[in-house]
């Protein structure tokens, strides 16, 4: 321990100096409440930094509503006494001289506030500004808190503690009803130990959330097990309220029975690399903003059950963009969730490579269409996800596949879907290749009432993956459906040699054509520049079709060479005049060029061209 005359114990952290060897070891407060002492107390640590000046107040119970407030050195000698009457604000200054003189060149004092009747009961305690001295002025080191009785927290603790480092309750306190903007902007706070038990919480919000351009430093934040009758949480954990999670620290109660709404949580905050929440929220409707602007972010978990068949979850978990360095998101174990629901709505998520679907997915659409994944942002966003695993989501009216060009496979085959649709850019075609949901739904399933279309263009899948679904399709002949019974497959390596037969015999529509393949009809290119180690080449490229295409130039120093010798490439359109330089080549070497034009469907080629480098 610390104290006056003494030097600071390395081994521990001290909220006073900040000594500390390991950052993952629990702080050692300077005073503590022991167990067996029941008397109603709030203790403040406070040093002569900043002002030294502190004002609050307290509401009390009883006849005659008082609070008494006591000034105490480190050491145990009494200052001065204050009795307020309820709801009266108390201003204190100090003379640092009466104060305990620590390590670090500061004086330090214990405020004590009691009951002045010790039958009365403290009823609620919050921090205020002080006339005549500055906002943040408050320098509050350490705040315990044996309050048993406590009905509200609301802004307790706050902007006006900027020192502020540790936080310990030592009783349940099961008559508290808020905890609005509880330790708000408390830019150092490290610790929270919240009250054993809180049964009448209601609300939390703001609570913990730092301030813009301050990330907070807290790393552990003890909660009670549940909050049987918290309905909202809101606005907690922005701008960096919580640095640091582990798989031991759930950020939430585990319970929460009666949370109907759950927003804003984490926006901001620009330090937090993992969450995962184990909290399971049966009554949950409403879940918006959970994550915006995390740019930290690498990991989001939620290893719990969301919703109920009486209560379907509005889900937004992401809403924004900069998700930069996020690499996977794993949904509810068990999910029952409506209309825009997704799992990334926001853009440019340049990193993300897995998403985890729940093991049960029951969706409620009030929307003709669900994208499953945000915005297209010009092949960026979420563009290195390759695979949607794990898990059966039960329903979900439609998928449209935004944003995610590398994705190559999507297997859900319990999945009761109505339409899907996975289309690549004209001159960017998406590695998707397979694809299976509960095609037999369409029969046995009354949702079914819109039409049922399927369009998967400008992938990547082949013939015997087409073939393959279509043998899975169910028989529709005959089956009156208010809209498509359609399979919409062009500009796929696979769209022109599949069997669509198959599909066509049981009722469907299969359309495979589209853009046609490309001919190469110019002459062959021509030389126009040669060294010895490089070649330059140009001329004027016309295509038939109008399928877009990769345009470039291939070499080798044997006949007829193709894109899988060396090659140069660029993205381009039809007709296109062309200046390429190949490079890297070999002196007095003999060489075979030709231009080619890659599409998703083929790859020709024109004329072969034979140089040779100089020596």
């Amino acid at each position: 321990m610390t104290g006056a005359g003494t030097e600071p114990d390395p081994a521990v952290y001290c909220p006073m100096n900040g000594y500390i060897i390991d950052p993952d070891l629990p702080m050692t407060p300077e005073v503590t409440i022991p167990p067996g002492d029941t008397t109603e107390k709030i203790i403040l640590v406070c040093n002569s930094s900043l002002d030294a000046a502190f004002s609050f107040f307290c509401t009390t119970s009883g006849v005659s509503q008082k609070y008494t407030t006591k000034v105490f050195d480190m050491a145990g000698n009494q200052r001065s006494t204050i009795d307020t009457v309820s709801n009266i604000q108390v201003d204190l200054t100090f003379t640092p001289i009466l104060g305990t003189l620590y390590p670090d060149g500061l004086y330090y004092f214990k405020i004590i506030i009691t009951p002045t009747i010790i039958t009365n009961h403290l009823l609620s305690f919050a921090v205020r500004s002080r006339s005549g001295f500055a906002s943040n002025g408050w320098p509050l080191i350490e705040a315990h808190f044996y309050t048993p009785y406590i009905t509200t927290l609301t802004s307790a603790l706050s902007t006006y503690c900027k020192k502020l480092k540790y936080i310990k309750f030592y009783s349940a306190c099961d008559s508290l009803t808020s905890l609005g903007s509880f330790a708000g902007a408390c830019d150092s706070l490290k610790e929270c130990y919240l009250p054993s038990s809180m049964n009448a919480l209601i609300t939390a919000i703001a609570a913990f959330a730092g301030t813009s351009g301050v990330n907070m430093q807290l790393r552990i934040l003890q909660w009670p097990t549940a909050l049987p009758e918290c309905t909202t949480m809101q606005s907690m954990f922005t701008y960096g309220g919580l640095t640091k999670m582990t798989s031991t620290v759930n950020p939430l109660p585990t319970s929460l029975p009666k949370l109907t709404s759950i927003q804003s949580m984490f926006e901001y905050n620009m330090t937090i690399e993992e969450i995962e929440i184990v909290s399971d929220m049966p009554k949950l409707t409403t879940a918006s903003n959970f994550a915006l602007w995390p740019r930290a972010l690498k990991s989001l978990k939620f290893n719990c059950n969301l919703g109920s068949p009486t209560a379907y979850v509005e889900m937004q978990w992401f809403y924004g963009y900069n998700y930069d360095n996020l690499v996977e998101v794993m949904w509810p174990i068990i999910a029952y969730v409506k209309g825009s629901s997704q799992p990334t709505e926001g853009k440019q998520c340049y990193s993300l490579k897995t998403v985890t679907y729940p093991s049960e997915m029951h969706y409620q659409s009030i929307a003709s269409q669900t994208s499953l994944f945000g915005q297209y942002d010009s092949n960026i966003s979420l563009e290195t996800i390759t695979s949607i695993i794990s898990g059966d989501m039960d329903y979900c009216q439609g998928i449209n596949f935004l944003g995610v060009p590398k994705l190559t496979q999507f297997w859900q085959p319990k999945l009761k879907l109505f339409s899907a649709a996975a289309i690549g850019s004209l001159a960017y075609p998406w590695k998707l290749s397979s694809f299976e949901c509960d095609w037999n739904a369409i029969l046995t399933d009354n949702f079914y009432n819109g039409g049922i279309l399927f369009n998967l263009r400008y992938c990547a899948f082949p013939a015997a993956e087409f073939d393959r679904i279509f043998n899975a399709l169910p028989n529709v002949t005959g089956l009156v459906i208010a809209g498509w019974k359609q399979m919409y497959i062009p500009n796929n390596p696979g769209s022109l040699t599949c069997n669509k037969t198959i599909a066509v015999n049981k009722g469907w529509s299969v359309t495979v054509g589209g853009d046609s393949q490309p001919t190469i009809v110019s002459s062959a290119p021509a030389i126009t520049a040669i060294t010895s180690n490089t070649a330059s080449s140009s001329g004027n490229l016309t295509l038939t079709g109008n399928n877009p295409c990769k345009v470039g130039l291939c070499w080798a120093t044997t006949i007829t060479p193709t894109i899988n010798n060396s090659k140069t490439s660029e993205d381009t359109i039809i007709p296109m005049a062309f200046s390429h330089v190949m490079t890297g080549l070999l002196p007095n070497t003999t060489y075979y060029m030709r231009a080619y034009a890659q599409s998703v469907i083929n790859t020709v080629y024109s004329l072969q061209v034979t140089f040779t480098t100089l020596p």
